[in-house]
C-alpha cells in the first residue's frame, strides 16, 4: 500500500460578507467615524508598508494609478491624488479588494497541520462560541495604524473569524520585533529611494533588517481537506529560533481559543513534512526553477537567479554536471510561476527552505514550512500548493508502479 501526504488546492466557491466587507464605519471608527479622506489615507499608508515593491506596482499599474520612483514617492502621488479629490471611492474599494486578498494570500510563511474529521466537525459547529479578544474598529483593523499600537502587544489576540467558501480564517494580530532577510538587489534599493547602486560584479547581496510592525498571522481551516495552515505574515526568511518562535506563539494561540469548545480539550493535530517534496518538485515541476541547494559527493552546492527567466535545471553548466554524477542531492528548492494583473506580469514563488543537514538523516529529516511570496491574490497561492502537491503525487505514482 503506497502511502502519500499530499497538501491541497482549495476550491473557493463564494466568499461571504463576514470582516471584509467594505464598510468604513465597521472598518474604522473608533472615537467618531473617520472622514473619507482619512480612510484612503490609511489604506494608501498600509499598502505601502505592508507590500513589497513589486506587488505594490503591479497592483497599483492594474488599477491605472501613478507609480513614482520607490514606495516614498509613490506614496505622495497617491496622496496628492486624495487631496486633489481624483482618488475616488471606486477605487478605493478596487484598492482595498486587492489588498484583502493580498492579506490572506500575499507573502506568507506557511506550516500545514492535519486535523481529524471529528475534531473538526466539532470546531465548525461551535464556531459562535469563540470570542475575539479585541475589538477590530480599536485598531483600525485590518490595516496597520501606528496611533493604535497602544492597545496591542507581543501577545497574540483574535481580531476577525471569518468563514469564506470551504475555510475558517482566524485573523491573530501581535506587536513583533523581527529580523527579516533582505534582497538587496536594484528592486530593493529603488523601494528605499537609494542615491547609489553596488558594482555590477556583486550580486546576491543580502542584509538584517530588524522590523518592529504590526502583524496579521492567519489560521486557515480548510474544512473540506481537513487541514489546517498557519501562515505567518511574512516571507522575509526569519532566523530559525524566530520562526519556531512564531509558529509556537500562532500555533498556541489558537489551539487556547478552540480547547474550550465542547470535545475538543484534546485536540490532536499532525505535521506536514514537506523535505520530500524539495526532490519531488526537482524531477517533475513545469514551473521555473529560480534557486537551488544540492549535494553532489561532499560537495554543497547553491544557485539561484530571480531576476531572468532562466529555469535552473536547464542551463547548461548544471546539465553537464548532472551527466557526470550518478546522482545529485537536492535539499533546497524555489518555483516561481509567471502571473498576470490584467496586463501586468509578475511572477509568484513557493520556495522549500531546507539544509545540507537535512541530507544526513534523509529519511527522518523534517521541513516543517514553506515560503510563498509575491502573490496578490487567492489563485496565485492556491496553484503554487497545487503545483506542490502534483509533483508529489507523481513521485508516489511511480513508487507505486
Amino acid at each position: 500500500m503506497c502511502l502519500g501526504i499530499h497538501l491541497y488546492l482549495l476550491i473557493y466557491i463564494t466568499i461571504s460578507s463576514c470582516q471584509f466587507t467594505y464598510n468604513t464605519s465597521a472598518l474604522h471608527s473608533t472615537d467618531g467615524l473617520r472622514d473619507n479622506m482619512s480612510n484612503k489615507q490609511l489604506l494608501i499608508d498600509t499598502i505601502c508598508e505592508r507590500m513589497p515593491w513589486k506587488v505594490l506596482q503591479a497592483i497599483l499599474k492594474s488599477l491605472d494609478l501613478p507609480i513614482s520612483k520607490g514606495v516614498k514617492f509613490t506614496r505622495l502621488k497617491l496622496l496628492s491624488l486624495v487631496e486633489q479629490d481624483l482618488f475616488t471611492d471606486a477605487t478605493e474599494q478596487s484598492l482595498f479588494n486587492l489588498y484583502c486578498e493580498y492579506l490572506r494570500f500575499g507573502d506568507k510563511t506557511v506550516m500545514f497541520n492535519k486535523i481529524s474529521p471529528v475534531s473538526l466537525d466539532k470546531l465548525t459547529k461551535n464556531l459562535d462560541c469563540i470570542p475575539l479578544d479585541i475589538n477590530p474598529d480599536l485598531i483600525n483593523y485590518p490595516y496597520r495604524d501606528p496611533s493604535k499600537e497602544s492597545h496591542l502587544s507581543s501577545k497574540h489576540q483574535l481580531v476577525d473569524l471569518a468563514i469564506i467558501g470551504d475555510s475558517i480564517y482566524f485573523y491573530f494580530v501581535a506587536l513583533k520585533s523581527l529580523t527579516e532577510h533582505v534582497r538587496v538587489d536594484s528592486d530593493y534599493l529603488s523601494s528605499i529611494n537609494a542615491n547609489f547602486t553596488f558594482p555590477s560584479y556583486l550580486h546576491d547581496i543580502s542584509a538584517k533588517k530588524i522590523v518592529e510592525k504590526r502583524y496579521y498571522d492567519i489560521v486557515c481551516i480548510n474544512t473540506l481537506e481537513d487541514t489546517i495552515e498557519y501562515r505567518l505574515d511574512t516571507a522575509s526568511g526569519l532566523s530559525s529560533d524566530e520562526l519556531e518562535d512564531s509558529f509556537i506563539k500562532l500555533k498556541t494561540a489558537f489551539i487556547n481559543k478552540v480547547r474550550n469548545l465542547p470535545g475538543l480539550d484534546k485536540i490532536k493535530l499532525h505535521n506536514f513534512n514537506l523535505f520530500n517534496f524539495v526532490t519531488a518538485i526537482y524531477e517533475h515541476s513545469m514551473d521555473r526553477v529560480c534557486q537551488l541547494g544540492f549535494q553532489v559527493g561532499s560537495v554543497t552546492h547553491h544557485e539561484r537567479t530571480r531576476a531572468s527567466n532562466k529555469d535552473l535545471r536547464k542551463e547548461v553548466f548544471h546539465e553537464a554536471g548532472k551527466e557526470k554524477v550518478k546522482a545529485i542531492d537536492v535539499f533546497r528548492i524555489a518555483i516561481r510561476k509567471n502571473k498576470k494583473l490584467k496586463k501586468v506580469s509578475y511572477e509568484s514563488e513557493l520556495y522549500l527552505p531546507g539544509t545540507v543537514k537535512m541530507l544526513i538523516g534523509a529519511s527522518t529529516a523534517t521541513l516543517n514550512h514553506a515560503i510563498i511570496s509575491n502573490c496578490i491574490n487567492e489563485q496565485d497561492y492556491r496553484e503554487l500548493v497545487a503545483s506542490m502537491n502534483a509533483c508529489m503525487t507523481k513521485i508516489e505514482e511511480t513508487e507505486c508502479a
